[in-house]
């Protein structure tokens, strides 16, 4: 994670973005190591599998100005397993049976 922040600084413009989906638990760590580079999270969200369930990944999108963080979550699929409306819309692109 920190290789890839260093090259994410080196090579990021001011007004570029950056995005990575990691494991959940290094939220902390991966926003932490960030700011040591300048990168600012300006869009964190939690993902989970079901409404029930706690974060299993979390998404960033970082930036080199300074700005407050939007948070949210998505839900992968509802109580009758069904993908949520906001997972199909996210993912339509990429799978090819939504």
């Amino acid at each position: 994670l920190k290789n890839l922040l260093e090259i994410v600084d080196a090579q990021l413009d001011n007004n570029g973005v950056f995005y990575v989906l990691l494991p959940f638990y290094r939220k902390e760590e991966t926003i932490q190591l960030a700011k040591q580079y300048g990168l600012n999270p300006s869009q964190i969200t939690e993902v989970k599998q079901t409404p029930s369930h706690q974060p299993f990944r979390v998404m960033f999108r970082f930036e080199k100005t300074n700005q407050v963080s939007k948070q949210n979550e998505i839900i992968i699929t509802d109580s009758n397993s069904h993908y949520t409306t906001a997972f199909v819309s996210l993912l339509k692109d990429y799978y090819l049976y939504l």
